[in-house]
Parts: structure tokens; sequence; C-alpha cells
């Protein structure tokens, strides 16, 4: 049975296979930057509880989900590269302008990957994420532009959700990648080929490659389980 990657696309070559890998190397490791920032942050945040912590923290989220924005439109145009797709209107045009909002980047972007890989885990993104992603990047705006004193301050109720809403986008980018490479390794098997393992196996005890600090077995892993 094909897999529902590679549905109705084009065979990709073992070249274009290791291209679309390596440029996944590239935005897990920039994923793992900005959300061990944010997972920093929010802990110290969490810990300490005052208000110079929690609009740190604030701001890593802002700028771990702008990063997301430019991470997943990157691997959503390889996406369409790999298996001879047309580029979204979208994709190559309106989620760079400046005047479109993270929220709506992002939403989309999503959208359009789960469509694209429907068998994917980013097919799974319930709905309510994007109210809460709606919410979380308001109080982001309020903290970052403030009109007056009362804007700059968090409440528990405002730290809960950026850490809940901060933590499950933090693990998207590690299960989506490690998902492409369970579908490439299939393919690779439905050829007849060696299999050839296209990212390094994390143990169940060691930590979380998405920089969490947590054990892979209680993060990502639990994801991909």
């Amino acid at each position: 049975m094909k897999s529902p990657m590679l549905h109705h696309r084009k065979i990709p070559s073992i070249e274009a296979i290791e291209k679309f890998r390596e440029g996944n190397k590239h935005v897990v490791e920039v994923m793992k930057v900005l959300g061990g920032d944010f997972t920093r942050a929010i802990t110290e945040a969490m810990k300490e509880g005052d208000q110079y912590n929690c609009r740190a923290a604030v701001h890593c989220f802002g700028s771990m989900i702008e990063g997301l924005a430019v991470m997943m439109r990157e691997i959503a145009c390889r996406m369409c590269e790999l298996f001879g797709e047309p580029l979204n209107p979208f994709l190559r045009e309106k989620s760079v302008e400046r005047g479109v909002s993270a929220s709506h980047r992002i939403v989309t972007i999503y959208r359009l990957m789960a469509e694209f890989a429907p068998a994917s885990p980013l097919a799974d993104i319930p709905d309510d994420r994007w109210e809460k992603l709606h919410a979380a990047l308001a109080i982001r705006n309020r903290v970052v532009h403030p009109t007056r004193g009362k804007d700059i301050d968090l409440t528990q109720e405002d730290m809960h959700l950026v850490l809940r809403l901060g933590m499950d986008f933090v693990r998207d980018i590690p299960t989506f990648v490690h998902w492409c490479a369970q579908e490439h390794q299939k393919f690779m098997w439905s050829l007849g080929g060696q299999r050839v393992r296209e990212t390094a196996k994390v143990g169940r005890n060691e930590p979380c490659p998405c920089g969490s600090k947590r054990k892979f077995k209680a993060c990502c892993g639990a994801s991909a389980a």
C-alpha cells in the first residue's frame, strides 16, 4: 500500500529526499533554539512568578511563533518541490507580507500542510488551538505595545495559557519531522532498498531533541508513540 504522503504524487528521487532531509535538519535546529529559549523563560516565570520573568517568557513565546511560521513555510515549500506540487500562492506571496499576522500565517500554513499530508500529525491539531493562539498573541501584543500601565501586567491565567500553548507548538516540528522520516523509510523499504535511518535514534530516557529538557518518552516521544 502506498504511503499517504506519496499518493497521487510524483515519486521523488533519492537525491531529492536527501535534500529535503537536510533542509529539515536546519528547521529542527532553529526551532530547538527558539523552543529552548521559550522553555527556559517560561520555567523561570512559573517558578519565580515575578512580572519581569513573565514578560520575558511572553516575548520568547512571540519570537518562537514568528520563527515557527517561517520554518513551517520552508517545510511546506520544500514538500511541494519534493513531490512536484504547484506552490500555493499563499506560500509564495502572502505568508511573507508584513501585514499578515503571525496567527493567520500559522493557521493557514498548518491547514495547507494538513491538506498536503492528511496522515501527518499536523492534520490532528484540534480547532480550539487556533482560538487559544489568537488569545495568546493578543497577550503578547498587549505586552509588546502597551497603551496603558496595566497592559504589561500578566495574570496567572495569562501565563498558563502561554505555557500550555507554547509547549504544544514546541513539539510540532520535531514530531512532524519524525513522521516524515518514518514515511521516507517506508518508501525506501517499499523499493526494496536498504532501510536507512534518516534521523538519529533518540532513546526513550534521553533528553528530548525539541529542547524542553524533559525525557523523550514524556515529550515528543509520547506524541510519536
